[in-house]
């Protein structure tokens, strides 16, 4: 094996991107099940003729669709943290093989901070959104250099049809990061479309993730042979 900490890297960071998918997948469930409990309260208040006692079977379904989408949520959030730590992890072991590792790990810590700062402005409505936003896009540079060691070390190793794979794919990231983007920046403005964009912006990650894994196997296998 020409590059073993690279091999090892990229396997950690494919498993983090698997983690990652899965916290996503719970994200926007938990997030339609707030959506539904939000429909369902809204149904309760402008329904006069309904009888008291279906209007508290309503609201309890209500109340249990809220409660299941932040449990959710949470489970999502938990498994989202554990990914972020064995990404780290990868990238820091990867960048031992290939420079642009090196540089996607000072990305991985930009982005970490940003994420820090945009906890404490969260609630602001101006400067929230945009901070979020700036962290989507630190982290897309991150995984512009780590699939750009992947293509040049499958180069390296004279795999180009990896290399040129990994390049095109890259391309299709962007796009959906940048979409990914406004969505967050247009619900985090638009109070009320923030929750339905919300869903839309973590339904692109999740094709986001998708798109990234399939470059990730790729290097894996390349690297490991």
């Amino acid at each position: 094996m020409k590059f073993p900490n690279a091999f090892e890297g990229v396997k950690k960071i494919f498993l983090s991107e698997i983690l990652t998918l899965i916290a996503g997948v719970l994200a926007v469930i938990g997030a339609i099940a707030a959506l539904a409990g939000s429909a369902i309260a809204v149904g309760i208040a402008d329904t006069a003729d309904m009888s008291d006692e279906a209007v508290a079977q309503v609201a309890g379904g209500a109340v249990a669709a809220v409660g299941v989408g932040g449990v959710v949520a949470l489970i999502g959030g938990i498994i989202m943290i554990v990914a972020f730590i064995i990404y780290l992890i990868g990238v820091n072991k990867a960048k031992k093989d290939n420079d642009n590792f090196a540089k996607a790990f000072m990305w991985v810590i930009i982005s970490l901070i940003f994420s820090i700062i945009v906890g404490f402005f969260s609630a602001t409505p101006t400067v929230g959104p945009i901070l979020s936003a700036c962290s989507s896009v630190v982290s897309c540079l991150a995984t512009f250099y780590i699939v750009n060691g992947i293509a040049d070390l499958a180069d390296q190793l004279g795999n180009s049809a990896v290399a040129g794979t990994a390049r095109t794919l890259i391309k299709v990231l962007f796009v959906v990061y940048a979409l990914q983007v406004i969505a967050s920046l247009i619900g985090g403005f638009a109070s009320g479309l923030s929750l339905i964009l919300s869903i839309v912006a973590t339904i692109l990650g999740v094709i986001a993730n998708i798109v990234y894994l399939i470059i990730l196997a790729q290097g894996k296998k390349v690297l490991e042979g």
